[in-house]
């Protein structure tokens, strides 16, 4: 079968799935294949006789591990199920399962404070435990937050921009000591904390204004920046709090991985045995953190096996400290590195990779040219400009377009709208709903995010984590049992008990919540009773095969084997069956209750702007959230009953799942950002609000301006068939009537593009709020158009000597805007 597979690729796939060893970095730009040749790649490995197990492959989403996972099932299907033995996951799946659970009760982990193993947080959890820092905050630190105006949000952003750097608070600390100026201030902001009470109860909300206030002016008198003082008292208090609930955060579990593979060379060498063959996707979306753990592993093996693809023109993630330095400077962190790449597109006609390549040819500073050919051979129509008066008739005219479209038999979900940010649309939207299409907005209210999935994870998470109080107080969040999540979080705080062991306690004391309270705690006892019957392969033949004789007899005689095997599989899928009732049945009787309720509140406000009446409304928005339900129950069906399944690795992945997971089903148009469209593709695509205000500001840098551009490139790649780029002369931002100019970047791209005659009227006026100096005439290159690209070409520059060197792991924080 593998020569079936192989023989699908062109010869720069096969030349890169058919590399058996080294340290290869493949350049892989949009629509080159580049998942079915690195799927290609691992399936061609195990067919020459490498050990599955022995291959970790890591991407970023829990869509492209499963994505990826399949690829590599379907490719060796003539082998057997081998496939299913490949490591495929993400960063922080990986970190779960092959570093923190099983080295959890590593020397280095109990000295930080946990000593009962790991609780994976959510992001809700998180900042709940901030918000306990802030309220149990001394009152002069108190104060001090307020007079900033930080929030438990923006606080944890900052701590998270350091931890993605690989820096934990010893090393952030360790910075501010040895900053003479940092250190300065930070004791002068001690000294101001210190002037007031410790505690700040009783005082009234307007004196305490009053001291907020006056504190503000105390703290412009420091000398010399204190935000880094600020961080670390919060984030000091943070960590201690997380560690007393056993709680690890998004950012903490790559952080305690990385810190243990760097503090135990034992671990990092037996991963490094395991792991032979490492494969690294979207290799120019990793932060320092991701790399330096991933290194650790590397550096560990005799003969390193690295497979990293990636493509530096789509690196558009600094915002989360994404840092493409690592993937440039890759031959020089490692000497024996070799770079390939593939550059066939099979997705774009030739007009829309036209115009892509003139965009990548004026961008500097990066690995290859970035040229693409485009392999469909088909021509295809110029992409589009079109320059609108205003916002409402770009709307207007957009869909306009996508009504032609659709009535010439083109699907809805076949065509997506992108935007920058979502400011530009509002107007689309109202244009959308007038004209009676149906819409989906990718990246609004997840499906993870709404309030029945979090109910169902949170119940899971206790069945695999009796003392997991962050989930209790989620379900208590909607069930309606006579028990607050803040009652039972102090009860279980002041008693230092289990969660089930403070609702007994609160029971006990208050008749009202024992009566709302008794068949709650018995259906969730039975349900923990139920999961603990599910063993894995492993414990069951612990268990059934309990001499010697049987277990020679396993090994030896296929037959008995395969019955014993067979057993496992019957015992598991009748567990997990019967798990699944008691699960729906728990959800159906204690929390949806609380979900129709709400529903009904929703309807009363719906039902005055839409048709249809309020019950209508309700009963649809309660199906809809039943049917989110069956959703989960039925994924949890599927992922238990695959060989080798564990529920608290599946229930881990379900806490953080961060895909943006669209209905493939669902006919209706694709409404997203730029960054949410990175991985996607549509027939036809979009691109609306493209004006120079949408993209850089005023205070844009060199860098911002430059992955701005590859933002763009992103966006315009994403189309396959025809691709609409809009902009208006005017818009109404923030409630603010605003003058737009073009995005710049595509003036020395209008010779790739079909310019309207509305939009070269627009190009050839004297608005200044499209520069004259861009006037379109019959010379070949206007004089001004001549001009900008001059200017565009300086700020390009090639700028090597400055962003030569990856990073420090030490560098300073700089503070995100509106820090203070």
């Amino acid at each position: 079968m593998i020569d079936k597979v192989l023989a699908r690729l062109n010869k720069q796939q096969y030349e890169v799935a058919t590399t058996l060893n080294g340290i290869i970095r493949t350049l892989a730009g949009p629509g080159t294949g580049k998942t079915g040749t690195q799927t290609a790649h691992i399936a061609n490995l195990i067919n020459i006789g490498v050990n599955p197990e022995s291959i970790l492959a890591i991407t970023f989403t829990n869509k492209a591990a499963s994505e990826t996972r399949h690829r590599i099932v379907k490719n060796t299907e003539d082998l057997g199920s081998v496939g299913w033995q490949v490591a495929a996951s993400t960063y922080h799946s990986f970190c779960r399962k092959h570093i923190l659970k099983p080295f959890q009760s590593h020397e280095m982990f109990i000295n930080m404070g946990y000593e009962n193993g790991f609780i994976i947080l959510d992001d809700s959890d998180s900042e709940s435990v901030m918000k306990e820092v802030y309220s149990n905050s001394v009152g002069g630190f108190n104060l001090v937050l307020d007079a900033l105006g930080i929030t438990e949000k923006q606080m944890l952003r900052n701590i998270s921009d350091h931890r993605s750097k690989g820096i934990d608070f010893d090393i952030f600390s360790r910075q501010i000591k040895h900053d003479p100026i940092k250190l300065n201030a930070a004791k002068e902001l001690k000294v101001i904390i210190d002037s007031y009470p410790i505690s700040l109860k009783g005082v009234s909300k307007e004196n305490k204004a009053l001291m907020s206030k006056e504190i503000g002016s105390r703290l412009q008198q420091i000398n010399g920046d204190f935000n880094d003082a600020v961080v670390a008292i919060a984030w000091k208090q943070y960590a201690k709090d997380c560690a007393a609930a056993d709680g690890l955060d998004f950012d903490d579990q790559l952080l305690f991985a990385m810190k243990l593979l760097q503090h135990d060379k034992t671990v990092a060498s037996r991963l490094a045995k395991r792991f032979e063959y490492i494969f690294l996707d979207e290799f120019q979306d990793s932060n320092m953190c991701q790399w330096q753990l991933m290194k650790s592993i590397i550096n560990a093996q005799k003969s390193p096996n690295l497979f990293i693809v990636g493509d530096d023109y789509q690196s558009i993630y600094r915002f989360r400290n994404a840092n493409v330095e690592i993937m440039k400077n890759l031959d020089k962190e490692l000497p024996t590195c070799i770079t390939n790449s593939l550059i066939n597109n099979y997705r774009s006609t030739a007009a829309i990779i036209n115009l892509s390549n003139a965009l990548t040819a004026q961008m500097p500073n990066q690995i290859g040219d970035g040229q693409l050919i485009a392999a469909s051979g088909i021509t295809g129509e110029k992409p589009t400009l079109e320059i609108y008066n205003n916002a409402k008739e770009e709307a207007d005219g957009v869909v306009a377009t996508i009504t032609s479209l659709i009535q010439r038999g083109e699907r809805p979900s076949d065509i997506a709208v992108l935007y920058r940010n979502r400011t530009v649309n509002k107007e689309l939207i109202e244009a959308l709903n007038l004209s009676r299409m149906d819409y989906d907005i990718i990246g609004d209210v997840g499906f993870y995010q709404t309030a029945e999935i979090k109910s169902a994870v949170a119940i899971l998470r206790i069945l695999t984590r009796n003392t997991d109080v962050f989930a209790y107080a989620k379900v208590l969040d909607y069930a309606t049992v006579g028990i607050s999540a803040v009652r039972l979080k102090s009860t279980t705080h002041e008693n230092g008990s289990s969660p089930l062991e403070a609702i007994d306690f609160i029971m006990n004391k208050d008749k009202r919540a024992k009566s709302k309270a008794e068949s709650f705690v018995s259906d969730i006892k039975s349900l923990i009773h139920t999961s603990k019957q599910l063993a894995t392969h492993e414990r069951f033949l612990e268990l059934l095969l309990n001499t010697e004789e049987l277990k020679n007899l396993y090994k030896t005689n296929p037959s008995i084997k395969a019955k014993a095997d067979g057993q496992y599989r019957d015992i598991t899928k009748r567990t997990v069956g019967t798990l699944a009732t008691k699960f729906k049945a728990f959800w159906e009787t204690h929390l949806l209750p609380s979900f129709v309720k709400d529903s009904h509140k929703v309807a009363i406000k719906k039902s005055a702007n839409m048709d249809g009446s309020t019950d209508e409304i309700a009963n649809e928005l309660v199906e809809k959230r039943k049917n989110n339900f069956n959703i989960i129950l039925e994924r949890v069906l599927n992922d238990m009953n695959k060989p080798g399944a564990i529920l608290s690795e599946l229930v881990d992945d379900l806490v953080q799942r961060i895909d943006q997971e669209g209905n493939d089903d669902l006919e209706s148009i694709q409404l997203l950002t730029n960054h949410a469209s990175k991985g996607l593709e549509f027939p036809h695509v979009f691109l609306i609000g493209t004006e120079e205000e949408s993209y850089n500001s005023l205070d844009s840098d060199l860098d911002d301006i430059e992955e701005e551009g590859r933002n763009f490139f992103v966006a315009s790649t994403r189309a396959k068939a025809s691709l609409h780029i809009s902009a208006s002369v005017t818009r109404v931002v923030n409630g603010n009537f605003m003058n737009r100019s073009l995005l710049k970047l595509l003036y020395p791209l209008l010779d790739k593009l079909d310019l309207s005659e509305r939009t070269q009227k627009v190009l050839n006026g004297t608005d200044n709020r499209f520069e004259d100096e861009f006037q379109l005439d019959s010379a070949p290159i206007p004089n001004g158009l001549a001009a900008e690209m001059q200017r565009i070409g300086d700020k390009y520059k090639v700028r090597h000597e400055e962003k030569s060197v990856v990073q420090d792991t030490e560098e300073s924080f700089n503070p995100a805007p509106g820090f203070f």
